[in-house]
């Protein structure tokens, strides 16, 4: 759906087709409010316990964790980078899978019901950090990577690692919804 200021905008809603003059600002808000209401996962999403005191349906994003693994994630696409042409589909993909499905799962446990099924994430975020590792580890000794080229992501692995572990901790030490 288009939503400019001034033109017409046509959606669906219940299965009809609406259109609106939108000339304001408030009327974007209007429309905004509508839609939501109409949308049954956007009221899920409310009923769920999603709002301004968790940081919203996207609240992820201001985890520490979760920016570090972003880091990861670049840090591996840096260090694929020069990997042989021959593991494109081979350990270069599973390396940048792996590091990748660590910010996923961190996403995906945010948006569960209860702190106990985030902590789940968390752990399964954990083993994908381990296969990160191990990937490094294997490129290693495949001499795609030298040990000094390693030590950043090695760091991120450690961080990471730690944080994870933590999170999930406590998010078992009180699992009401979050």
């Amino acid at each position: 759906m288009d939503l400019i200021i001034g033109q017409g905008v046509t959606g669906l809603e219940s299965g009809e087709e609406k259109s609106m003059e939108l000339d304001s600002i408030n009327d974007l808000a209007t429309l905004d409010c509508l839609t939501r209401a109409a949308d049954p996962i956007s009221v899920q999403e409310v009923i769920s316990g999603y709002g301004k005191e968790t940081g919203g349906i996207d609240g992820y994003k201001k985890l520490i964790v979760w920016q570090a693994g972003l880091d990861l994630v670049a840090e591996c696409y840096r260090l694929t980078h020069r990997f042989p042409a021959s593991e494109t589909y081979g350990l270069t993909q599973q390396l940048r899978r792996a590091a990748i499905s660590v910010t996923l799962n961190i996403a995906e446990g945010w948006g569960r019901n209860s702190k106990l099924e985030f902590a789940r994430f968390c752990d399964i975020s954990r083993g994908s950090l381990h296969e990160v590792n191990a990937a490094i580890e294997i490129a290693i000794k495949l001499e795609y990577l030298t040990i000094e080229e390693a030590l950043q992501a090695d760091s991120l692995f450690r961080r990471i690692g730690t944080m994870l572990l933590n999170l999930a901790k406590s998010l078992r030490q009180s699992p009401s919804k979050h």
